[in-house]
């Protein structure tokens, strides 16, 4: 009974060991070294009784290998937990960022563009704003599922592009010429803003 608790239990440290210094480290050596270094207790404590009276071994070997695949699982959800954290605060920064065009009124009156919806980035930009929420609530087997481009992460990737291109357009209209309106004959209305020799001279006086 006592080298079955401990095979279990090597089995589900030992997972749980290779699965978080791959996850958090990203390192093959670590993982390795702890696999075997598992392996080397874990095989004992299953042959033994095995020899000894094989039934039992072989339902240890299955109790071990169950422990090890809930591990697995535990630390999976764990994985699309903290990765879904990261979109989330991803998201919010970039809701954040549109919000202070969204409801300043000195920069919707300096930056026009971002809360227009007629500006075709602006438009763009509203479209992964919804995108990208409908997508952090969706259940978590649909958010990291799907064809290639579907998705909490790409649709963050989205909206992250489309804000930037909205703020690089709005800036760009800033520096834009004004347009003077010109009749089809070629000569500016007399109602036009463009002012005149003698409105010079007067300035100049």
């Amino acid at each position: 009974m006592l080298s079955g608790a401990l095979a279990i239990a090597i089995s589900a440290l030992t997972t749980w060991a290779v699965g978080t210094s791959w996850l958090h480290k990203r390192d093959p050596d670590s993982s390795f070294w702890y696999g075997f270094a598992g392996l080397c207790l874990l095989a004992p404590a299953l042959l033994i009784p095995t020899v000894q009276r094989p039934p039992d071994g072989v339902l240890l070997i299955a109790l071990s290998a169950a422990a090890a695949g809930a591990t697995a699982a535990a630390l999976h959800r764990r994985e699309l937990r903290l990765a879904h954290l990261e979109l989330a605060a991803r998201h919010d920064a970039m809701v954040a960022r549109w919000a202070r065009y969204e409801l300043d009124p000195g920069r919707q009156i300096d930056f026009p563009a971002m809360v227009d919806v007629r500006v075709p980035e602006t438009a763009a930009m509203i479209r992964a704003l919804a995108e990208a929420e409908l997508w952090r609530r969706a259940p978590v087997t649909v958010r990291t599922t799907g064809a290639a481009g579907d998705g909490y992460g790409p649709a963050v990737a989205r909206l992250e592009s489309a804000v930037a291109r909205a703020e690089a357009g709005a800036i760009a209209a800033l520096d834009a010429p004004i347009p003077v309106a010109v009749g089809t004959n070629g000569v500016v209305p007399r109602n036009s803003q463009v002012p005149s020799t003698q409105d010079s001279s007067a300035c100049a006086l």
